[in-house]
């Protein structure tokens, strides 16, 4: 009998956290994808030292390594969201401001500059600039698994309200 009101309760707890994850989750708004997601499944990652820059990328599994590229409309922003691996953005056009929760303190990126976003942080990217933002993304992420997981908006520090 136990097992059976203990299976009914985390059953309950389940859908409660599916619905209201959906439904304070925060969409984007202004995004628009420009071409395709380009996707490839990499075998388990050990770049060590690798040429003049010294770039040290390992994973302990095999990743799919994904490149998307999007614009983001003046006042646009991406949603709240985290990813299950680390993204590489680079801005291409415009400015970008990202918010990372909890303390939300806004780091500003120009064309020409990038800035990884690290998982499983949540946070937001703005366009809080005068002209439209072009950038590319590009994420280390467990094989087919999705790129964002859409989040609430965080309630502590001084994060923006979308």
């Amino acid at each position: 009998m136990f097992k059976k009101i203990a299976g009914t309760v985390a059953v309950g707890i389940c859908a409660i956290s599916l619905y209201y994850g959906a439904a304070f989750s925060t969409p984007p708004s202004g995004q628009t994808p420009i071409g395709p997601e380009l996707r490839g499944t990499f075998d388990e990652l050990h770049v060590k030292h690798n040429g003049d820059a010294k770039v040290t990328v390992k994973s302990r599994e095999d990743v799919d390594v994904v490149t998307t590229q999007a614009t983001l409309a003046i006042g646009g922003y991406t949603g709240w969201h985290s990813h299950p691996g680390p993204v590489l953005v680079t801005v291409i056009q415009g400015t970008l401001t990202v918010y990372n929760a909890p303390k939300c303190r806004p780091r500003i990126y120009h064309a020409g500059e990038g800035f990884v976003e690290k998982s499983p942080v949540v946070h937001v990217v703005r366009n809080e600039g005068t002209e439209e933002a072009k950038f590319t993304a590009t994420f280390i992420i467990p094989v087919a698994a999705a790129r964002r997981t859409d989040e609430p908006q965080p309630t502590e520090g001084n994060c923006p309200i979308l």
